[in-house]
């Protein structure tokens, strides 16, 4: 009985930090912060090495790891 709330704790924790986690981050995309986005922060400062834009493409991989790993955690 014990490892069935352990599990059930585990599968819950799970799928609440997996979409905490896609909404802290989408926020942090869509709301500025002091009146200032992401973008605009990044274009004050010189940069002299900047990655190609898809190289950002991983996040894509990792958000589908993370959501494949949360519903492999939450089956039975």
């Amino acid at each position: 009985m014990q490892l069935l709330k352990n599990d059930m704790l585990r599968q819950g924790l799970n799928i609440f930090f997996f979409i905490l986690t896609v909404v802290i981050n989408t926020i942090s995309q869509t709301l500025p912060f002091n009146n200032q986005t992401n973008a605009e922060i990044a274009n004050r400062y010189p940069i002299f090495f900047l990655p190609a834009n898809f190289t950002f493409s991983i996040w894509g991989v990792i958000y589908l790891g993370l959501l494949a790993f949360t519903v492999y955690q939450a089956l039975p």
